[in-house]
């Protein structure tokens, strides 16, 4: 029966993947846009993306940078922001999001680090607010004292209820991982919460894994909303491919196994929970590194299938972002546009990238 549910679920993915396809909107060379960057944030706004910050790890000069820069999706240009009041420290390696409910005007930044080094550095917890009208920047939170956190662009997950889940990646050592840690911050309240993990099993924490949310989205009068995030889903890591969800209820760890080929060891990849026309909630990656793979896990399968889909598409790439065209729930894997890529550098570190790319049913 599961054979039989298997093939019923390849045959729907290659007749789906079909008319999905890679668009390139923006070349790393555009003139009057960013420069190639590392490990920038992305957020959807109105019609166009908000790229803050970002390093340039390709070559000798390594700056880190603060700047903000608006892409218009229609217009498909690039214009900089001029802010007001002083921006953040430069950084890379953070997460961004926009909570309607606090302020549908307003990008949000949190952690991040400022040097180019990736290990044995106290890298930023605090949290950055940047009105998307009046282009004035203001400190929310200094962070969590005596906490040094670190997340990465994909390492978090925001809920439509205004709070975000992250793991702490940051390293002990340069060859020693810290240990695992779950914290949550509520922009309503402005606080820091750390999540008890009551599990015997708990995974070793690398950097460059993802987090995605699975079970928390219902229908409601034909609108999906948030019911409760039940799980985070974890992959990846530094030349890995550990998998596993955490359970925010009942504070345990579970390995999620699988049946059949798995992904092969990814570090920078990126990932988002998803529907298929039957509904049913699957896992979606793009190993950004092994371009053009992309893969899907069937929680109710336990099983991996990949497809390559045909260029044009992003060159392979490192500390890349996707940006998900709604961060409130499981995105229908029906839907015209899926995510936009934005940035990066190629898999030897030579060359430092701000393409925009998207992926969807075109």
């Amino acid at each position: 029966m599961l054979d039989h549910i298997h093939i019923i679920f390849v045959t729907w993915l290659i007749t789906y993947t079909s008319a999905l396809q890679w668009k390139q909107l923006a070349s790393s060379d555009l003139a009057n846009g960013p420069v190639g960057r590392t490990s920038p944030s992305n957020v959807m706004y109105r019609d166009s993306l908000v790229m803050y910050g970002g390093a340039n790890h390709c070559g000798n000069f390594r700056p880190t940078y603060n700047d903000t820069w608006l892409f218009n999706l229609t217009t498909l240009q690039w214009t900089r922001l001029l802010t007001i009041n002083d921006p953040p420290l430069g950084r890379w390696g953070h997460f961004a999001w926009i909570d309607p409910l606090f302020d549908s005007d307003s990008m949000l930044i949190f952690g991040g680090r400022h040097g180019e080094k990736y290990d044995l550095q106290a890298p930023f917890s605090d949290v950055w607010r940047l009105n998307l009208k009046t282009f004035i920047w203001s400190k929310l939170n200094d962070g969590i004292p005596g906490k040094t956190i670190m997340v990465g662009n994909n390492g978090a997950i925001a809920t439509p209820e205004g709070k975000i889940f992250f793991l702490n990646s940051n390293r002990a050592t340069s060859n020693v991982s810290a240990a695992t840690e779950i914290w949550l911050y509520d922009v309503h309240t402005n606080t820091f919460t750390s999540v008890p993990i009551l599990s015997s099993f708990v995974p070793k924490q690398e950097w460059l894994f993802s987090v995605v949310a699975l079970n928390w989205v219902k229908k409601s009068n034909n609108h999906r909303i948030l019911d409760n995030l039940k799980s985070l889903v974890v992959y990846g890591g530094w030349e890995q491919n550990q998998f596993y969800r955490f359970n925010v209820q009942t504070g345990k760890f579970i390995n999620l196994t699988s049946i059949g080929p798995k992904p092969p060891d990814s570090a920078g990849h990126v990932a988002i929970s998803a529907r298929t026309a039957t509904e049913e909630s699957v896992y979606m990656m793009w190993s950004a590194k092994n371009q053009p793979e992309l893969w899907f896990y069937s929680y109710a399968e336990h099983t991996w299938s990949s497809m390559n889909l045909s260029s044009p598409a992003p060159s392979p790439r490192l500390y890349t972002q996707i940006v998900p065209i709604s961060n409130s729930g499981a995105i229908s894997l029906l839907t015209p546009i899926i995510w936009y890529v934005v940035g990066g550098h190629d898999v030897n570190g030579q060359a430092c990238l701000s393409d925009v790319w998207l992926l969807g049913n075109l």
